[in-house]
């Protein structure tokens, strides 16, 4: 019986990783073929068995390591599956340090397969307790090494056989690891490069009236407002009209827009060009293509340029209009406030603007609170006498999904459940519209700002959508040729009657002459190029060269894929994406860049807000970077000390606090030995006020710099925060005085002070409730008298506002001839935690005193 046990925990085990595919399908509600599975299934068989064979050889060595092990494959087994079901693609490793980003975390938990998470832990747990016992009763026999050859050799053979970028055809794990460090194509700037003739081929090729317009029934206005509705990743497979002209056919839909079909244009095959908020919200405002890779977007590079080309809010404004930016999300996350003042938006308002909402949810305010407040302000707008430009941008579809408990035992999954949330949302918003009478002089765009992906289309993961909506279009009009992003701008103003020089197309005219369009996933490191109707070019991570054939609409269910060896075509097509890449950095420096250039905060006391966040920024390599601030305080008599914490990459922790100053300048840098892209840091601000009343802070510029000068000597007003122990030594964590300062060995040396002055602060630790007391270790005071001799000791937290213990020390008591003296101070957490525990040594006249460590430990 004993031997029999170990293989039915490998089969359990084995069965519950390999069910990880099936269940992931059945929510995505894929169709595969059954032959579509075998690969990808005997590769997920080899990997688990795989895995087991190499958790066995480490468990002859350590069982906690490989116990670790196994949990570490689990949980980057699920998270593929969670990344896949919000995305449609693998995790990137080079981005697993966000995991430790709370700001991202707070946006992005979820569990969308809890009973399969739990099975598989459960496989786990009964494989090892069977192993532990074998091994301990003497049963267990190890698999010989000639085992493990052969499923390694199965394995790389079965994904040779593979060959694919697509996870419905690969193992996830390996797909993670093969896109995560194969190097990437380099689209840096290229001076072989013929700029100015790409530029003209991708902008130039023809002006926007060349097109024959589309009757509308309707003369066109030049004074007419304009509200453009951005969906957080919607696809176009979610319109039920487009699935018709397509042929594809699709489960979710957004049924709302069934209201105002009869009186749209519709755009079946529109182009996201990259994926990622901040990218496309640039390409529809601007008309200009993002990056197509993960380096800097260009709305930070737009925000240094000192002549900057007019964007859609820009040209509108300049024609009378009030234009407003309204969003769901925070304004600080990928410093959309700052891209939006520049763009030429005169209102701005974000998550902090809105009273209410009915989803507490990580990324913002849900959609129905915010249409329905949203609606609110556009009513008050649109009784002024001046027309008006608002921009919208939803965050409830955005991964883990905002939705009421109840939708969620009515569909497969939260991303349909959160659809539908937001249907509900966009009906009444439109019904609001209607009765106000908004509509009847205003034209309403729908679109998405990226798209999520969709299941059984190549190229879903750039399938956008367009509906341009006016009660007095005769419609419904479906325009079937390709557009991008880049062509919202040039409709609008077409519409309006403003676009007689502008280059571009317009949705509301036909173009016979076909044009080159170009989009990428950045996720995977996939380019794409369409020159003529019917054939879409792929370049992979790899450097690989794919064709995609399609008969009559770009986002079909009927397609055919063949890789091709034309080195000179992909190479070509490279040079386009590095031109339209570099467009705006190759004409200036990007040594520095500006974040937000001022921003009013206003501060309640102990409430951490955020400054800046999410910024994606690519660091050049062996370069000194510096991230610095400037801040002012209304009534800096109102303010006890402020805390700035901030983390960088989501790994490294730092704070400092700031007393009393009205104004002051602050800065960290470190060094930066290779590239890295996607670069993002975590800057907060901690208010300790005096009294009731608040307060405001002026945050001014905001900035990161580059200097490859790593020769020079770091500068930084912070200190590193660890995640503190028990029983270890914190003395490195604390700040210090000017009487203080600290040792080349890790000790901290007292200069003479003044009575009752503070030595040092710190670390502002998180604790658990419970018992403890502090010790701190003295040395080097023998040349003292014991009459002058005398410190305090406090224990508090909320900077000092609650005081946990305190104790002062005569040194009559001590024997100073001693070479080490400790102070211990006992005290007690009563509530659940603290996060901000600080000790304070204070005192008066000593000199030469060393302080050796501090400690604090757990009374047994």
């Amino acid at each position: 019986m004993q031997k029999k046990v170990l293989p039915i925990s490998i089969i359990l085990y084995l069965i519950s990783f390999c069910s990880g595919r099936f269940v992931l399908i059945d929510t995505k509600e894929l169709k595969l073929e059954k032959v579509e599975l075998i690969i990808p299934v005997l590769l997920d068989l080899s990997f688990a068995v795989l895995v087991l064979f190499i958790s066995f050889f480490i468990f002859k060595k350590t069982k906690i390591i490989a116990s670790v092990f196994l949990l570490v494959i689990n949980i980057f087994h699920i998270s593929n599956m969670e990344y896949i079901y919000a995305l449609n693609g693998v995790i990137n490793i080079n981005d697993i340090h966000y995991l430790q980003d709370t700001e991202f975390i707070k946006g992005s938990l979820s569990l969308n397969f809890l009973m399969y998470t739990l099975i598989l832990f459960l496989a786990s747990i009964l494989f090892f307790v069977t192993l532990h016992y074998l091994s301990k009763n003497q049963h267990c026999r190890y698999p010989s090494n000639k085992y493990l050859l052969i499923t390694l050799v199965s394995f790389w053979g079965l994904q040779f056989v593979s060959t694919t970028s697509s996870w419905e055809k690969s193992n996830f794990i390996l797909l993670s690891i093969m896109n995560s460090f194969n190097k990437q194509i380099s689209l840096s700037a290229d001076a072989s490069i013929d700029y100015k003739k790409i530029y003209d081929d991708f902008y130039s090729y023809n002006k926007v009236v060349d097109g024959q317009q589309i009757p509308l029934g309707k003369e066109y206005s030049s004074k007419e407002n304009v509200l453009l509705v951005v969906l957080e990743g919607i696809p176009g497979a979610y319109l039920e009209e487009v699935q018709k002209k397509n042929g594809f056919d699709y489960d979710t839909k957004i049924n709302s827009f069934e209201k105002i079909y009869n009186h749209s244009v519709v755009i079946p095959n529109l182009i996201t060009h990259n994926n990622q908020t901040i990218r496309g919200l640039y390409t529809i405002l601007s008309g200009k293509y993002p990056k197509l890779d993960a380096s800097t977007p260009k709305a930070t590079e737009y925000s240094q340029s000192e002549n900057k080309d007019d964007m859609l809010p820009s040209i509108l404004r300049k024609q009378g209009y009030n234009t407003v930016f309204l969003q769901a999300a925070p304004l600080e996350f990928m410093s959309k406030e700052q891209f939006a003042m520049d763009a030429g938006f005169n209102t701005i308002l974000g998550e902090d603007n809105f009273k209410y909402q009915y989803i507490e949810f990580g990324w913002g305010i849900d959609d129905k609170a915010f249409f329905e407040q949203s609606f609110e302000y556009l009513n008050e707008l649109n009784n002024r006498e001046k027309p008006w430009f608002t921009t919208m941008l939803t965050v409830g579809t955005h991964h883990p999904y905002a939705f009421p408990p109840e939708l969620e035992k009515e569909f497969p999954g939260p991303k349909e459940a959160a659809v539908k949330y937001l249907d509900d949302s966009l009906s009444s918003f439109l019904d609001s519209l209607e009765k106000s009478g908004i509509t009847e002089d205003t034209l309403i765009l729908f679109t998405s700002d990226e798209s999520h992906g969709v299941n059984g289309q190549p190229l879903g993961s750039n399938w956008g959508f367009l509906l341009a909506y006016d009660p007095n279009i005769d419609g419904p009009i479906i325009n079937k040729g390709v557009y991008g992003q880049i062509d919202i701008l040039p409709s609008i103003l077409d519409y309006l009657g403003l676009s007689s020089e502008l280059n571009g197309r317009s949705i509301f005219r036909n173009y016979e002459q076909e044009r080159p369009i170009m989009f990428s996933t950045h996720y995977d490191g996939k380019i794409y190029y369409i020159k003529n109707k019917g054939i879409v070019y792929q370049v992979n991570s790899h450097g690989d060269l794919t064709q995609i054939n399609y008969k009559n609409n770009l986002f079909e269910g009927d397609y055919q894929i063949e890789e091709i060896k034309n080195y000179k075509l992909r190479d070509k097509i490279m040079s386009y994406a590095t031109a339209l890449n570099n467009e705006l950095s190759r004409n200036y420096s990007m040594d520095k860049i500006a974040l937000q250039k001022s921003k009013k905060i206003p501060l309640e006391n102990s409430k951490k807000l955020l400054i800046s966040s999410g910024q994606y920024l690519t660091l050049p390599e062996d370069s000194m970077v510096n991230i610095s601030f400037d801040y002012k305080i209304d009534d800096y008599s109102m303010v006890n000390s402020l805390v700035f914490d901030l983390t960088l990459n989501g790994e490294e922790r730092l704070s400092t606090i700031k007393r009393s100053k009205e104004f002051e300048h602050v800065e960290h840098e470190f060094y930066n030995n290779k590239k890295v892209e996607k670069f993002s840091f975590d800057l907060f601000i901690t208010p300790y006020l005096k009294g009731n009343e608040n307060t405001n802070i002026k945050i001014t510029n905001l900035e990161i710099s580059f200097n490859n000068n790593s020769n020079e000597k770091l500068v930084s007003d912070f200190k590193k925060v660890a995640n503190l122990s028990l029983n270890s030594n914190i003395l490195p964590y604390f700040s210090f005085a000017s009487s203080a300062y600290p040792t080349s060995n890790g000790n901290v040396q007292i200069k003479k002070i003044q009575n009752n002055s503070f030595l040092m602060f710190g670390p502002y630790m998180t604790i658990g409730s419970g018992k403890y007391y502090a010790e701190v270790t003295l040395s080097n005071f023998k040349s003292l008298s014991a009459d002058d001799f005398s410190l305090i000791l406090d224990v508090v937290s909320n900077l000092g506002e609650n005081t946990i213990g305190e104790k002062e020390y005569s040194f009559r008591e001590y024997d100073l001839k001693k070479e080490k003296i400790k102070l211990t101070i006992p005290f007690e957490i009563q509530h659940p935690s603290t996060n901000d525990l600080e000790i304070r040594l204070r005192g008066n006249s000593i000199s030469g005193m060393i302080i050796e460590d501090v400690r604090i430990l757990e009374v047994n």
